[in-house]
């Protein structure tokens, strides 16, 4: 027997079996069953000016959470020295 016929013979009551006696289960049916919308961006182009807009907010939001919590956001590209814990040895 198929599992096309297997499920147009009891599919409807035993996704109801599952979903009253293992919720876990039923989610895990239920995303795979349910359609995953596809996002196509082959062959999407970003202008320069969209990529500069993209920067020019995420440098806006970085600045406004260094003023409100004094987050570092320009790196130096050395590691800083935490206190009361040992620096890591450099890699050979």
């Amino acid at each position: 027997m198929s599992s096309v016929v297997d499920f147009e013979e009891a599919g409807e009551q035993a996704i109801r079996d599952v979903r009253d006696k293992d919720p876990l289960n039923y989610l895990r049916l239920i995303a795979v069953m349910v359609p995953k919308p596809q996002a196509d961006l082959s062959g999407r182009r970003y202008s320069d000016e969209d990529v500069a807009d993209a920067l020019a907010t995420a440098r806006e939001v970085a600045a406004e959470l260094n003023r409100r919590y004094g987050l570092c956001i320009e790196g130096n590209g050395a590691p800083e020295q935490t206190p009361g814990l040992p620096a890591l040895p450099q890699a050979e």
